[in-house]
């Protein structure tokens, strides 16, 4: 697996990775516009086959991070992967 940073044309994988994290997950829209605002950027996992595995979105104000989102596949969790974004968001 390895941690890449994500673009807008990532949206739709990742909202497919949130909504299989959270009862209401976000829209490829949603996630569109949130990375093509300012300050707004991702990273994500992408497994072998490089489908997203997991991702953390966040948005950058003066000097912290605000962390909006982190989304784990069900079946890629407890592996480090969330530590990994969490780290690389901050």
């Amino acid at each position: 697996m390895r941690l890449v940073a994500a673009s807008p044309a990532d949206a739709p994988a990742m909202a497919g990775t949130h909504a299989e994290s959270f009862e209401d997950g976000w829209s490829a829209a949603d996630i569109a516009a949130l990375l093509a605002s300012p300050g707004a950027f991702a990273f994500l996992v992408r497994d072998e086959a490089d489908a997203v595995r997991a991702f953390a979105l966040a948005r950058a104000a003066v000097d912290e991070a605000e962390l909006l989102t982190l989304a784990v596949a069900p079946d890629a969790r407890r592996r480090g992967l969330g530590a990994a974004l969490v780290e690389a968001v901050a």
